[in-house]
C-alpha cells in the first residue's frame, strides 16, 4: 500500500510541475499587468478574468497535462493498482479544477474540461498497462 501512496504523491508532484510549466508559458504569452502581486487574490482573479480565450485554452491544456502526466507517472510507479492510482490523481486534479472554477469566474466552455481529467488519467493508465503487457 505504501508503494501506491508513493506513486500517488510522485504522480501529483510531476503533474503539478507539468501544470506549472505550461502556466509559465501562458504567462509569457499573456503577461500580467505591471505591479501584479500573485499573493493578492483580488489581483489574481482580475488577471484571470482579463485573459483572452487563448489564455483560457492554455490553462485548460495545463490542467489536462497535470492529470495526464501525473497519472502516467503514478501508474508507471504503481505495481499493484496502476489504474486506481491514475484515477485518484485524475480525481484530485479534477477537485482542484472544481475549486478553481468556484473561486474565479471562467467562460462556460471551460467547464468541459472537468470530465476530461478522468479521460486523461484513464488514458495514461491504459498506456502504462499496454506497455506492461508487451513482453
Amino acid at each position: 500500500m505504501l508503494g501506491d501512496a508513493g506513486a500517488f504523491v510522485a504522480g501529483m508532484v510531476v503533474g503539478m510541475m507539468a501544470n506549472g510549466g505550461l502556466i509559465e508559458v501562458s504567462m509569457l504569452l499573456h503577461p500580467p499587468p505591471p505591479g501584479y502581486d500573485p499573493s493578492d487574490q483580488a489581483q489574481v482573479t482580475a488577471f484571470i478574468e482579463s485573459l483572452p480565450a487563448t489564455g483560457y485554452a492554455m490553462a485548460m491544456l495545463a490542467h489536462l497535462a497535470q492529470a495526464f502526466f501525473g497519472a502516467l507517472v503514478g501508474a508507471s510507479i504503481s505495481r499493484e493498482r496502476p489504474m486506481h492510482v491514475a484515477l485518484a490523481i485524475g480525481g484530485f486534479t479534477m477537485l482542484g479544477g472544481i475549486l478553481m472554477m468556484m473561486m474565479v469566474r471562467h467562460p462556460v466552455w471551460m467547464y468541459a474540461e472537468l470530465p476530461l481529467y478522468w479521460v486523461c488519467a484513464w488514458g495514461a493508465a491504459k498506456l502504462v498497462l499496454a506497455r506492461r503487457a508487451v513482453p
